[in-house]
C-alpha cells in the first residue's frame, strides 16, 4: 500500500481511469500532464478516504460528534446539517432550528446533531 492510505485495489482503479494506450496517442506534453492530473486526483481521493474512516471505538452519537469536531474540516462540518438532511431524505424544516451556515459555529452544529432523534447507524450512513 502506498503512502496515500488507500487500499491498493482502489488506488489501481483511480489510476486506470485513463488507459495507457490512449496516453501513447497524444503528445509528450499531454501525456505528462495527464499523468500528473491522475496522480493529483489519486492523492486527493486518498486524503479524503483517510479522513473519512471512522475509528472502531465510536459507539455513541456523542463520541461520533466529538470525533467530527476534532477531525472534520470546519467548512464541511458547518454545512453538515444540510448534507445530512438531504442524504437521509428528511424534511428541510428541521434546518430552521440551526443558524444559517454563514453564522454557524461548531457548537451550533454539535448541539443540532445531538438534539436530533437520529441513531448512530443513521449518522454513520450519512458519513463523516
Amino acid at each position: 500500500m502506498s503512502k496515500m492510505s488507500l487500499p491498493t485495489e482502489i488506488e489501481m482503479i483511480i489510476i486506470s481511469f485513463t488507459p495507457e494506450f490512449h496516453l501513447g496517442l497524444v503528445c509528450k506534453t499531454w501525456r505528462k500532464k495527464i499523468r500528473t492530473i491522475r496522480k493529483n486526483a489519486s492523492d486527493a481521493i486518498g486524503k479524503w478516504y483517510h479522513h473519512r474512516k471512522v475509528p472502531e471505538n465510536i459507539g455513541t452519537v456523542q463520541e461520533l460528534v466529538r470525533y467530527m469536531v476534532v477531525h472534520y474540516p470546519t467548512e464541511y462540518f458547518l454545512s453538515y446539517p444540510e448534507f445530512a438532511v438531504k442524504k437521509l431524505g428528511l424534511n428541510e424544516d428541521i434546518l430552521t432550528t440551526i443558524p444559517l451556515v454563514e453564522y454557524r459555529k461548531k457548537s451550533d452544529v454539535k448541539s443540532w446533531i445531538l438534539g436530533m432523534p437520529i441513531s448512530l447507524n443513521e449518522w454513520l450512513f450519512v458519513g463523516i
